[in-house]
């Protein structure tokens, strides 16, 4: 439990010592100046943030490896593809994501402008680099490596470990539009994560999860021709590719046979 406890503190702590270098890097001028600090301008300079947030990522890497809270060799078998087999469990993901943005569409949920915030990072190739590799990595390696596995070994339970863990991952996303979907998805990672043992499947389901969305923000008229559809046709066809996912992705649990999730080594 203390190390669940400890990479989610660890996570948090390097969001925001992030968030803080990058405010005060921005504000630099001001405070030669000895005028007080603008916090508006890391809304107005979202790069600034994701670089900041990139080695931040690569630091709680790091930090989790480095604690022994994360393991060495789960974070090595990330340089693993895929099996075909996983591929099913892959394509389920995607399409249970695609499928859950459908129904919510029509809700238009309150981001609090991160929508916009990650839109002025699709130009900056370390805020592509945050947003579709180092972030998802290292959320996999806090949510599911971490805090998943500790909390399993203390329950013997991984299914109510990956919805806890699920719970804080939308927790820490903040607002309504991230943190509704995280909690389904984060699930479903937790469910990839007690299957295999390891966050390799997991980490390559998040990194091509996340890359979709990054990719829809170059492509804004897609999004504008979804938010044209009648609400019926939005979470019909939303549902409809859930309900497809979660039988391929049953179909993937039955034929892994068992969980490989480890209770037993720390």
């Amino acid at each position: 439990m203390l190390k669940a406890i400890t990479a989610l503190l660890l996570f948090i702590g390097t969001q925001l010592v992030c968030s803080a270098l990058a405010l005060l890097w921005l504000n630099a001028d001001r405070i030669s100046a000895g005028q007080p600090l603008d916090y508006g301008l890391l809304l107005q300079q979202p790069a600034a943030s994701g670089v900041a947030l990139f080695w931040g990522s690569l630091l709680l890497i790091g930090l989790l490896t480095a604690t022994r809270v994360a393991r060495r060799s789960s974070l090595q078998s990330l340089c693993q593809l895929p099996r075909r087999s996983e591929l099913k469990a892959l394509a389920a993901l995607l399409c249970f994501a695609v499928g859950e943005s459908l129904i919510l569409a029509p809700f238009d949920l309150a981001d609090h402008g991160t929508t916009l915030f990650f839109d002025g990072m699709k130009h900056n190739l370390w805020c592509l680099l945050l947003l579709c590799l180092a972030g998802p990595v290292s959320e996999e390696m806090a949510f599911r490596e971490s805090i998943l596995r500790h909390l399993a070994r203390k329950s013997q339970k991984p299914i109510a470990a990956a919805a806890v863990s699920a719970v804080l991952f939308a927790a820490v996303h903040g607002n309504p539009a991230q943190s509704v979907p995280a909690a389904v998805v984060g699930f479903l990672l937790g469910l990839l994560y007690v299957r295999t043992g390891n966050v390799r499947l997991s980490s390559w389901a998040h990194v091509l999860n996340n890359s979709l969305a990054v990719a829809l923000f170059f492509f804004p008229s897609a999004d504008r021709l979804i938010r044209e559809w009648p609400a019926a046709a939005t979470v019909g066809a939303g549902t409809a590719l859930c309900l497809l996912s979660l039988l391929l992705l049953w179909q993937w649990w039955r034929q892994e046979g068992v969980s490989r999730i480890d209770l037993t080594t720390p």
